[in-house]
């Protein structure tokens, strides 16, 4: 959605979106006031049942959007989640917001051969579609454009006392590792909870862990873990934190911990950079393109990985402060102007 708001802050574009209803109760506490809010100009939403499995998914993809398509007749087809229709009146471009591993070798392929353009957040992921067509499509690698991130406006550092005030109001007035859940695995909590362990451990200190996401105190909960661990007065779930709640979080805390290996665009580290608040990522995330100088790395599969490197930035305060300036010079490389501008080159190649 941001990135679409660019395309209409920065070239007029109008947007038809078109979404089945289990997305729609989502939209609808944007529609229209938050949508707006992010620069987007949207004519219609349209919403459609969307049927179970695999049936339900050919029938969205090769009826459904085609009849949206023939009767509003747009410029430009738009697509997300590894979505591709051979049935279009007009050029067609797809982000590829599902790693290409978990792409079968057809669909990827169909992708390749019959968009006009296609996005993908890192390098890596680029290479891995193409490798995914054996008979090495001509002209593809020329139609995949890497659209990197920009941090939040939002997301700014805050005053020493407007910091405390945040640390008082949720991490009993202690210093905090930030970490963002959405969307983790209880088998990935467990593994960031053994590793605060570890710390704790070592260090015996009075930080805190603050987890925060989309039903965080849930996820928390489903690992079955929380009610007997040694240091569950120190862990603080915070669900859903609204529009203004999470950048003060991030700027509040000691580290922002970014723990689970992910094919993500990782505008999260940027807007971590973009509060002053040093980075700790698994080795193997967005962080190796984006700037592998300016966080702490760790293994995602190794609890003692993060939990040496929550000591490290917990003991060395000069390494600290000098992560913290190789953030903020890495983040001039990322913008909003260079991601629009990559998004429309992508636009005009689709177009032709």
């Amino acid at each position: 959605m941001t990135c679409a708001g660019l395309l209409s802050e920065r070239h007029g574009v109008e947007w038809l979106l078109l979404t089945d209803e289990r997305a729609a109760r989502g939209l609808s506490s944007m529609w229209p006031s938050g949508l707006a809010a992010i620069g987007l100009k949207v004519n219609e939403v349209l919403v459609r049942k969307a049927l179970p499995g695999g049936i339900g998914r050919q029938f969205w993809v090769h009826w459904q959007l085609p009849s949206v398509l023939r009767r509003w007749r747009p410029d430009l087809l738009m697509t997300t989640g590894g979505i591709f229709t051979s049935h279009t009146p007009c050029p067609q471009c797809a982000w590829m917001t599902v790693p290409a591993p978990a792409l079968t070798t057809s669909n990827a392929r169909n992708h390749l051969r019959g968009a006009n353009a296609l996005f993908t957040f890192s390098e890596k992921e680029k290479w891995r579609l193409i490798e995914k067509d054996p008979d090495k499509v001509p002209g593809a690698k020329e139609r995949i454009f890497v659209i990197r991130p920009a941090a939040d406006p939002s997301f700014q550092p805050l005053a020493p006392a407007e910091r405390e005030k945040e640390k008082s109001d949720h991490a009993n007035g202690m210093e905090y590792f930030l970490a963002v859940i959405s969307g983790a695995s209880p088998e990935e909590l467990i593994g960031l909870l053994k590793a605060f362990s570890l710390f704790k451990k070592r260090q015996r200190s009075h930080l805190q862990l603050i987890l925060t996401g989309a039903d965080a105190t849930g996820r928390l909960s489903s690992t079955g873990r929380i009610d007997s661990y040694v240091y569950r007065s120190s862990v603080h779930a915070i669900d859903d934190p609204s529009g203004g709640l999470l950048p003060r979080l991030m700027a509040a805390a000691y580290a922002y911990v970014s723990p689970f290996g992910r094919d993500t665009a990782g505008a999260d580290l940027l807007n971590a950079w973009a509060t002053g608040t040093p980075v700790i990522a698994a080795m193997d995330g967005p962080s190796q393109e984006l700037g592998p100088d300016a966080i702490l790395p760790m293994d995602p599969r190794e609890p003692a990985s993060l939990a040496a490197q929550l000591m490290r930035v917990f003991t060395n305060e000069e390494e600290r402060s000098a992560l913290v300036r190789k953030a903020a010079a890495r983040l001039r490389s990322y913008d909003r102007d260079r991601t629009a501008g990559c998004l429309w080159e992508g636009i005009l190649r689709a177009k032709g």
